[in-house]
């Protein structure tokens, strides 16, 4: 989880314009979808193992 949220705050600090985890997802090329950063920020991501 923290990887994760790693990314998200850099791409945060880069980014230049708006900010969104689709945009985050495109620009990792798909790695990783932008379905794993909402469910970071919804708190669901805390819950699983």
């Amino acid at each position: 989880m923290h990887k994760t949220l790693d990314i998200y705050t850099d791409y945060l600090i880069c980014q230049n314009s708006y900010a969104t985890t689709t945009g985050l997802s495109d620009l990792l090329y798909g790695e990783m979808g932008y379905n794993k950063f909402t469910r970071l920020f919804n708190g669901t991501a805390l819950m699983e193992r």
